[in-house]
Parts: C-alpha cells; sequence; structure tokens
C-alpha cells in the first residue's frame, strides 16, 4: 500500500525523544533551575496588529527550544508509518484526525469564552500541540479497539 505524506516509523522514537526534551526543557525553565540563554533577536515593536517595525531585544531561547521540539516531537509520532500500514489504519488516522480537529474546535471556543487577559496567550500557543495530542490519544486508542475487536474474533 503507498504511504500517503507518512514518515517513516524510525521517526516515531524520535518523536518521543523530542517530546521528552521539551517536557524537560519546560519543567527546568517553569522551575528557574537552568542558567541564563538568552542573546540579542530581532523582535516585532508591540502594537496593532503586525506591530509598528523591528528592535533588538535581549530574549531568552528557552521558549523556542521548548515550542520546537515540542511540535516537532508531536508531529513525528502523529505522523510515523506503523510498522503495518493498511487501508484500515489510513481510515483510523482520518476519523481520528477529524475527531481531533472536533475537539479541538469545540475546546478552542469554550476556552474563549471562559479565559481572558494574558492566560489567553498561554492557551492560544498550547492549543497548536493541543490538537497534535488529541489525534495520537484517539488515534492509538482505535487502533487498540481495533486490535482487540480482531483478537477476539
Amino acid at each position: 500500500m503507498k504511504k500517503y505524506f507518512l514518515l517513516p516509523h524510525r521517526f516515531y522514537a524520535i518523536g518521543w525523544v523530542l517530546v521528552g526534551v521539551a517536557l524537560l526543557v519546560s519543567i527546568l525553565d517553569f522551575s528557574d533551575v537552568l542558567p541564563t540563554f538568552s542573546s540579542k533577536v530581532i523582535s516585532v515593536i508591540p502594537g496593532r496588529i503586525f506591530g509598528t517595525g523591528f528592535i533588538m531585544s535581549n530574549d531568552s531561547w528557552y521558549d523556542e527550544i521548548e515550542m520546537i521540539t515540542g511540535f516537532l516531537g508531536l508531529y513525528f509520532i502523529a505522523m510515523s508509518a506503523l510498522r503495518k500500514e493498511d487501508e484500515m489504519t489510513l481510515l483510523l488516522r482520518l476519523r481520528s484526525l477529524m475527531w481531533a480537529f472536533t475537539a479541538n474546535t469545540i475546546l478552542f471556543v469554550a476556552l474563549d469564552l471562559l479565559v481572558y487577559g494574558y492566560s489567553w496567550v498561554y492557551i492560544l500557543i498550547y492549543q497548536g500541540m493541543f490538537i497534535f495530542l488529541l489525534f495520537i490519544l484517539r488515534f492509538h486508542w482505535e487502533l487498540r479497539k481495533m486490535k482487540m475487536s480482531i483478537s477476539k474474533e
């Protein structure tokens, strides 16, 4: 069977390593254990929708490390092929993806009505990762249910 836009299976393990690194850096950064790792970066001057220009500012790199490794890790986990990929698993992927989008949209609307202020920025940031997490959980749950039903027959 042709694998449509799926990564090789080895990316599954790489994805879990990246997610582990992201979680570890996030926990250590939150607890202020890590040393300062900042440098001058180009950033947008706050104002209007896209800002009013650019400035050089001193900023920490830990947030970027957390976000990039977290997103890449979840992407690798979600999009890596199973060892035995067939039409049924492709259908399970599609159904799980549609379920994840629907659940993510419902959660997004509910949080939009309930959360205000600067906390909303954190929700927007992690909302992008949450859809991957929902997809991964739903896909593996459905895959497990399918394997259990096949073994009972």
